[in-house]
């Protein structure tokens, strides 16, 4: 299982399908803070202020892990045929987070790119390529595409946790 923190539909702003209506899927954790953004949200565990990038509440598992859902692959699976159904067309599926990369070997998330690719949806992942996947034993990661948002010095993270050329060039 893994954790969804939220799910909705709107138009993908960035990558190469920008402006096309995308159902998002914000999955949670994150190797990455990036103290250096600069948004402030307040914990809803302990009221502290924390600082780091615009979607905190997929990043800081310590403070939001309360309002993620566990989910299974059927659970996700569901989740997407529902947008399938009120939109009347199968639309492309943004897998984001956090960094969704983290569960690239999970099952889970296995299950539901093969789906996705049965039904005939397009797939971005949205990452900070900072994850080495295995295209060879996973290989339907091949027919997605990736946004990468490699991070700069500005997130405040240090160069060697934040720039992995081999993960890049893999992608």
């Amino acid at each position: 299982m893994i954790y969804l923190v939220e799910h909705f539909f709107s138009f993908q702003g960035e990558g190469l399908y920008s402006g096309t209506p995308s159902i998002f899927l914000r999955f949670g954790g994150c190797n990455l803070g990036c103290s250096g953004f600069g948004c402030e949200i307040t914990s809803p565990k302990d009221g502290t202020s924390l600082i780091g990038c615009d979607s905190q509440k997929a990043v800081k598992k310590e403070h939001f892990v309360d309002s993620w859902n566990k989910v299974s692959s059927d659970e996700l699976i569901e989740i997407v045929d529902k947008y399938f159904m009120q939109n009347g067309y199968i639309s492309d599926v943004v897998i984001t987070g956090g960094e969704p990369l983290l569960n690239y070997h999970d099952d889970v998330m296995i299950d539901l790119l093969e789906y996705l690719k049965f039904k005939g949806s397009r797939v971005t992942i949205e990452t900070n390529a900072t994850i080495k996947i295995d295209f060879d034993k996973y290989p339907i990661y091949k027919s997605a595409t990736f946004s990468m948002s490699i991070k700069l010095s500005s997130s405040g993270e240090s160069y060697e946790k934040r720039i992995h050329p081999e993960a890049i060039e893999r992608i």
